[in-house]
């Protein structure tokens, strides 16, 4: 993963490069040096980017948070069927101090459909918890 992967959202978004100013392409670049330092940890290979920066209009159209890290380039979610890596990476805590991310907790990001889910990761302090509810 590269900021350019999580300001596109692994290229899914291509517009959004145009949108992002140069201190969320340096927050884009700074999570994903920690999270692939995570990843590359617990030997895990990062799953697809089903979400990365949203610019104001298309936080709004996801259902984001008013002051969303997503708006910064702080945030990445990532597929994770039946959320098997977010419950390893939370009972990670010690990992996740090192690198300075915090999850939403697996049970908030289940999904609707069976078989669903995703990895909500970010580099913004939420709640002064690194595994968190909504």
């Amino acid at each position: 993963m590269n900021a350019e992967d999580v300001i596109t959202s692994g290229g899914r978004h291509p517009e959004r490069a145009g949108k992002a100013s140069q201190r969320i392409w340096l927050n884009a670049e700074d999570l994903a040096r920690r999270v692939n330092a995570l990843f590359a940890e617990l030997g895990i290979t990062i799953p697809k980017i089903t979400s990365g920066y949203r610019d104001p209009i298309s936080n709004k159209k996801a259902g984001g948070a008013a002051k969303s890290s997503h708006l910064e380039g702080k945030a990445v979610d990532l597929a994770d069927s039946n959320n098997v890596i977010g419950r390893r990476i939370a009972g990670e805590l010690e990992l996740l101090k090192k690198y300075s991310l915090f999850i939403e907790h697996p049970d908030d990001t289940k999904g609707t459909t069976p078989g669903g889910g995703w990895l909500h990761i970010q580099s913004r302090i939420v709640k002064g918890r690194h595994v968190y509810y909504k």
